[in-house]
């Protein structure tokens, strides 16, 4: 298949072109795909084409990639990662509506690969908090926690739902939870300070709440620590 993509993306990002090395990654770029053969390569290349984009603000171009991917898609897994995508597009930029519908689409099309439908459910969780609407926010994040347990964002975004809702005692332990799972997050525990600090009548439904917030703190400094130790054993090595 022909491949003439700067006409479909429309042209260049003047950014890009400012700065020579980045523009010398977006050739080499397009190049790896000018010169795919199977499906498989093209798909590849467009993916890594999407992510360098993201990655440096061009959001248009990235979502351009995506919407030909999509076109090109009989796997009903595949388009939703392609929803996936164009829904995280959208929250880079700010579109937290047009991301709710892509998710949408996402979600229509049942992905059966737990990644995906993890962050499927936890992405339209988390715009839906953002938008308001935190009763239709908990569906998704519960569904998030049900697919990946183990992973710390649905649970803070439940915890947020949650406490939208006024589920106060409820979204500290999601709060808490999310902590546990990941303490090198530190969403959760900002927003679990602010919990406490902004209703104190959580100190009566929660006996130990002040301990426990105790040991979140402990977990994340603990946490933090040892990423500054493995960056700075990184960077005697590298000497």
């Amino acid at each position: 298949m022909e491949q003439n993509n700067k006409d479909e993306t429309g042209g260049k990002s003047s950014g890009i072109e400012e700065v020579p090395e980045i523009r010398e990654v977006e050739e080499m770029l397009l190049l790896q795909l000018s010169k795919a053969k199977s499906q498989k390569e093209i798909e590849s290349s467009m993916w890594k084409l999407i992510s360098f984009y993201s990655r440096t603000g061009c959001q248009e171009i990235a979502f351009s990639y995506v919407n030909q991917l999509v076109e090109r898609m009989d796997d009903p897994g595949k388009a939703a990662e392609c929803y996936l995508a164009m829904g995280q597009l959208m929250e880079q930029i700010h579109d937290y509506k047009a991301a709710i519908e892509f998710y949408e689409q996402a979600i229509l099309l049942e992905p059966n690969t737990k990644p995906v439908a993890y962050l499927i459910n936890n992405n339209m969780g988390y715009c839906l908090n953002y938008v308001g609407r935190y009763q239709e926010a908990e569906t998704y994040c519960k569904k998030a926690v049900a697919i990946d347990p183990e992973r710390q964002n649905a649970y803070k975004n439940l915890g947020i739902s949650l406490e939208g809702q006024g589920y106060i005692n409820e979204a500290a332990q999601c709060y808490i939870r999310a902590i546990q799972a990941n303490a090198h997050d530190q969403r959760a525990l900002r927003h679990l300070e602010d919990l406490i600090a902004s209703n104190r009548g959580i100190v009566t439904a929660i006996n130990d709440i002040h301990e426990q917030l105790e040991d979140c703190r402990q977990a994340v400094k603990a946490a933090h620590d040892l990423k500054m130790k493995i960056s700075e054993d990184d960077a005697k090595c590298s000497a």
